[in-house]
Parts: C-alpha cells; structure tokens; sequence
C-alpha cells in the first residue's frame, strides 16, 4: 500500500475507513509524491470470506467542475436579471436570486426537478406560440422578446427575455437557458405616455373643430346683428326701433346657446379621476324626474336599477349623460303618441356597466344620419326642437374619455336605443 500511496496521513485515512466499515463513501484528499493534491471518493465492500475491499476513485476533475459550477451560480445570483434553466422535458434545474424574488418563490421550496408551470405561466400571443419560439432555438439557437408572465400568487408581470437553447452533439435541443427581466414599470409608463399623446391628438383635434365651430356658428348671428343695427339707424320713429330691437333676442339666443355648447365641450376635457365616487342611479333619476315632473309623470319614466344601483364614476359626467339623453327622448317625443321612457342598468361583459336609454320618440335613419350622430354642433332634427347639437356629442366624449363606449339603435317613427358602457372606476 506504501508503494500505491506514498502519503502516510492518507494511508492511515483509508485504512483506518476500510476497518470501519462504515457505508457509503468517504471524499478523502491524497497528496502525491510532487505535492499535487488529488481529491478521491472512497467505498468500502466486505466480502463473503470477512474480506474487505476497498475502492478509490480520482474525482479531481469532477471536483474542478463543481467548484466551477458553484462560482458560476455565484455570479449568476448576482446577477439582477432572472436566469431560468430547464430540461429537456421543461423542469428546472437552476434558477437564480432574482427569479425567485422576481416570481415570489421561497428559497427551500425545493424548486429544482420541478415543472416550471408550478410557478408562472407565459401568456404566448395567438400570432406566436411557444412552439414557434422553439423553432427559432432549432434554427438560430437564440430567441428574444417580450410577453406577459402570471405567477402561481395571480401578479402578472410584463417579462422582456432572452432565451438560448442548449444541444447536444448531434444538434438536438436538450434545455434551454432565459435571462428575463421585469418591465412592467416602464410598460406602465409607456401606456401612460401613449394615452397621453392620444388625448393631446384629441385636444388638437379638438381646438381646430372648436376654431371652425365658433367661426362658422357665431358668423351668422353677428352677421345679422350688424344688418340689424343698420336698420335701426335708419328707423327714426322710437316705436319702430323699439319693435326692430326684438330682432336681437332670437340672435342673442343663438350665441348664448353656441356659447353654452362650447363651454360644455372644454369642460369635459377637465377629467379629475380623484372625484370619482360611488353614485347611486336612482337619485339621479329622481333629480330628473324633478326637473320634468310636468312632463313625466306618473308611468311616463320607468327605472329598473335593481342589477347595477350603484357605480363608481364622476358624479357630475353621469348625471350629464343621463340628463341629456332623457332630455333628447323628450324633445323627440312623437305627436299624439304618450310618451314612454325606458332606464336600466346592468352588468356587462370586461367589467363594464350597461347604461340603457330607450324612447319611444320619433327615432332617426342610422344609415343616413349614424355618422354625423356625434358631431358637435350638428342637429339631425332641427325643426323638432331647439338646441345647440352638443348634447351627444359630449354624452360620447364623457363615456370615452372615462374609459367606455356608448352604442345607438333607432328607427324611424318607433324610437332609439342608446347604450352605454361605462368603465367604472376603482372603488376609492
């Protein structure tokens, strides 16, 4: 044995583990003749005849490996994007530091020869699938981009990744390594910042529609007011220029109501999220019905809030859309026909809440008239009744910028529909 293991602390190590016999296996350092440490794995083995055996392996490189494994794991765990590997059959086997913070999974969960599946699942777009991620890996072996991560506690996370395949001799895909990173903050702040150059394209949208309203609308009225003046510098008689004076009140009117309708336009430009609250429809209704009680009365408005009696919005926005699309089923009431009001709330599908508005009014052609519906200051029934042709517009303008849409049937001689989908606020 001298002759083997030159090192007589080694030799004692070893012997004195094979006259142990203990079970299993002893990792035991041997230095050789030139001082070169050489680390050995030890296993004792008794014979039938009370011989004993002992079996030594040099497992040097396997330690150099290991030792190379746990320095890159250290690094790797210093690392602050998520570094996930898998196998072949998609079970982990190495995750670092930051994936387990980035995923909410504890340290001694023991995650490694687990599915991956167990602690978040990749929301793929229906244009590109898992599967054609792996075909990019078979071809180029890299693949990179962006896509929503759901951890097993529900948080979803918007994950920018690079994932490299790992293969064998003979090409095939044997695992795969992702380097991903949490983006979800600037994600949010790109949205912000899209919706935000969104409202300022409507805003100047909305400043030229305003400059050519105002120039078109009050043109005429101050037009006539000069023609007016005019005439009654001409008129000596007080009489008479007391009568020609009445000719102001009509194109005085005209202005205020244009006034009006432009103000009620910028105001709904002026959203403050922070007065959103709970708003009950009822007590809407009621405020309106008081505001009308000569017209509606009794079984003229009927209500079924019973679903939805309450939603979280701005309370002076929908007090707007219920007063003015009411108001609209009254102006554009039939003749000779009792007038008959529908109002009803419920849920709708993507945590919407429906708003339901139906009349019995005069209703309109939607293929003639549906386009201009919604344009400010124009009227599809101008000799039914007076007003500025604002109304739907802004009811459109509130339920949009607030997050909804708003939807319109109507026939004509039977009534209109309109229906309202409001994006309800986070409850404060």
């Amino acid at each position: 044995m001298e002759l083997l293991f030159p090192d007589p602390q080694y030799r004692e190590e070893v012997t004195g583990y094979m006259l142990s016999l203990e079970p299993g296996f002893r990792d035991i350092v041997m230095t050789t003749k030139d001082d070169r440490a050489i680390e050995t794995i030890w296993a004792n083995v008794k014979l039938h005849d009370d011989r004993r055996v002992g079996i030594g392996i040099d497992i040097s490189e396997r330690k150099q490996m290991e030792d190379k494994l746990r320095e890159q794991a250290l690094m790797l765990d210093q690392v602050q994007d998520a570094i996930v590997a898998l196998d072949d059959r998609g079970h982990i086997s190495y995750m670092n530091n930051t994936a387990y913070e980035m995923y909410e999974i504890e340290r001694d969960s023991g995650v490694v020869g687990t599915k991956i599946g167990e602690y978040y699942i990749v929301q793929w777009d229906h244009m590109f699938t898992e599967e054609d991620m792996y075909k990019i890996l078979d071809k180029i072996g890299t693949w990179k981009g962006e896509n929503i991560h759901v951890t097993a506690k529900g948080k979803r996370l918007w994950v920018d990744s690079v994932v490299s395949a790992i293969k064998d001799a003979a090409g095939n895909i044997t695992g795969i390594i992702s380097s991903m990173r949490d983006i979800s903050g600037r994600k949010k702040l790109e949205h912000k910042l899209q919706v935000k150059a969104e409202e300022q394209k409507k805003a100047s949208e909305l400043f030229e529609n305003l400059l050519y309203i105002t120039a078109h609308d009050l043109k005429g009225p101050i037009a006539n007011m000069f023609l007016a003046l005019n005439l009654i510098d001409r008129v000596e008689d007080a009489d008479k220029k007391s009568e020609t004076m009445e000719i102001f009140r009509p194109l005085v009117s005209r202005l205020e109501n244009t006034i009006k309708g432009l103000t009620g336009i910028l105001q709904v430009q002026k959203t403050d999220e922070s007065a959103a609250g709970n708003v009950n429809f009822e007590s809407i209704i009621n405020e309106i019905m008081h505001d009308h009680r000569d017209t509606l009365y009794e079984g003229t408005l009927q209500y079924d809030f019973s679903e939805k009696p309450d939603v979280c919005y701005i309370e002076p926005f929908l007090s707007s859309i219920m007063k003015n699309l009411i108001n609209n089923a009254i102006k554009y009431s039939r003749d000779n026909v009792p007038l008959k009001i529908e109002v009803k709330t419920t849920r709708a599908e993507n945590g919407y809440t429906l708003l339901t508005i139906k009349d019995n009014g005069i209703g309109m052609d939607m293929e003639k008239h549906g386009e201009q519906l919604f344009t400010p200051f124009k009227r599809i029934s101008p000799s039914k009744a007076e007003g500025t042709g604002v109304g739907l517009y802004i009811i459109k303008n509130i339920i949009e910028k607030n997050g909804g849409y708003i939807e319109v049937k109507s026939t004509p001689g039977e009534g209109t529909e309109f229906y309202c989908y409001l994006r309800e606020y986070a409850t404060p």
